[in-house]
């Protein structure tokens, strides 16, 4: 998941969370384009929809910070 607040289900960016492949890469579109260049907290859930891991991105790449 992209959210604004990493602990905030409801601040998701993305219209569905996607599986990560086999090789641990995974990719989303941010539809609103209001939104590149934001910051964003990447959010990795497990199959229980519990939250695992995160990291801070920029919304459209870049760097953060």
């Amino acid at each position: 998941d992209v959210r604004s607040q990493a602990g905030n289900p409801s601040s998701s960016l993305v219209t569905a969370a996607k599986p990560v492949k086999e090789k641990g890469a995974a990719s989303v579109f941010i539809e609103d384009e209001d939104l590149e260049g934001r910051d964003a907290t990447v959010v990795l859930i497990d199959k229980e929809g519990t939250p695992v891991a995160q990291i801070s991105t920029v919304i459209g790449g870049g760097k953060n910070g």
